[in-house]
């Protein structure tokens, strides 16, 4: 079998882990922001975000197209394209790569993260889970 993507196929039952995993990494976001303090690092709620992010799209992809994104994470896009098509809007897709732009900073970077900036990327996650919520609601 030829790979002409980014992705790998797996049983269409594993969505519902990985959203399992998708909220939970959004409540440990939400949580975190709650006992950051100024002055100090928020990487950690910008690379829960992240995570959040990664495991709502593969929710999605699996869900409607048993594939599931198995390489760069810039590439989940794609992944989500080839599941859903054209219900991505170019503003959720926009607001993915976003949150997924900050991935190696906040995870490996020597950059600390204010408040603010981890309020903004929380901020993202939490919208672009609404709109997987959402999608991940409708019929097959």
């Amino acid at each position: 079998m030829t790979r002409r993507g980014s992705w790998r196929t797996v049983p269409q039952a594993d969505a519902a882990g990985r959203l399992t995993n998708a909220r939970a990494f959004l409540q440990a976001a939400s949580e975190l922001m709650e006992l950051s303090r100024p002055g100090h690092s928020c990487n950690p709620v910008i690379t829960q975000c992240v995570d959040a992010a990664i495991a709502y799209g593969d929710a999605l992809s699996i869900r409607f197209g048993g594939i599931v994104n198995s390489r760069d994470h810039h590439q989940l896009e794609n992944t989500i394209r080839r599941a859903i098509g054209e219900r991505l809007p170019a503003s959720e897709a926009r607001r993915l790569g976003q949150i997924l732009g900050e991935k190696d900073e906040a995870a490996y970077g020597a950059h600390s993260a204010s408040q603010d900036d981890a309020r903004a990327v929380l901020l993202a996650a939490k919208r672009f889970a609404q709109w997987a919520e959402a999608e991940l609601s409708r019929p097959r």
